[in-house]
């Protein structure tokens, strides 16, 4: 650190370096205190330029050097802001997002209507589970499109479930999933046929991030009314 400007990255494997942009040099995984068993060399200008744009894209995701000795020093968790494109690992993030509620799961749904989408991927599923095993679950319905009963029929009668409805139009088109305010999932919604894409999403466990959106939360329940327009 003292020497140069220094990174962490989780789980990297093997190890490659470049030289001024025109020679680089990799070897596969080696064990302690051992040379590595084979070692790739190469100064093929097309090949050093693209190993060049992947050490930049690693070099991006890493976080400071003593950012991660100071993690470790204090026990602290690492904060992340993710931006996820694709709608399979979205999918999977709803799932691990929702299952990681202890106490709470506060959500926002622009319309009942989106709950139809989100009922095919298994959300319900997991907020039936999660309320049977005691954490509190509160929804809140946005109203700016007329409200069809029979898109919320399956969470009538889920234990320590509570749904409102908006009084005032949020103008967004967001599905919002905060859990035990630590772990935030927003979802844009997309109109297409294919009910399993979903549109860009953004997870995070930033305590500002995440507390912001509760607070959001938080204002919109208290001029919400229990009664369906």
């Amino acid at each position: 650190m003292k020497n140069c400007e220094l990174r962490h990255l989780d789980e990297v494997k093997g190890s490659f370096g470049i030289s001024d942009g025109i020679y680089y040099r990799a070897s596969a995984k080696t064990r302690l205190s051992s040379p590595p068993p084979l070692l790739i060399c190469n100064t093929l200008r097309a090949f050093v330029e693209q190993q060049q744009y992947f050490f930049e894209m690693l070099w991006k995701k890493a976080i400071p050097a003593k950012q991660r000795i100071k993690e470790i020093e204090e026990n602290l968790k690492r904060e992340f802001i993710e931006t996820i494109r694709d709608s399979e690992e979205t999918t999977s993030l709803i799932s691990k997002v929702l299952s990681s509620a202890i106490e709470e799961i506060q959500m926002i749904f622009s319309c009942a209507s989106a709950l139809k989408q989100y009922e095919k991927l298994g959300m319900l599923k997991i907020i039936r589970e999660k309320a049977d095993k005691g954490v509190s679950v509160r929804i809140l319905i946005g109203t700016d499109s007329p409200v069809n009963l029979r898109d919320l029929e399956r969470l009538v009668g889920i234990p320590r479930l509570e749904l409102r409805y908006l009084l005032k139009s949020i103008k967004t088109k967001l599905t919002t999933i905060v859990t035990d305010r630590e772990l935030s999932l927003v979802i844009e919604e997309k109109k297409n046929e294919d009910e399993s894409d979903l549109g860009l999403a953004t997870y995070s466990n930033s305590e500002s991030t995440v507390l912001s959106y509760a607070s959001i939360f938080e204002n919109l329940w208290a001029q919400s009314t229990s009664q369906s327009p």
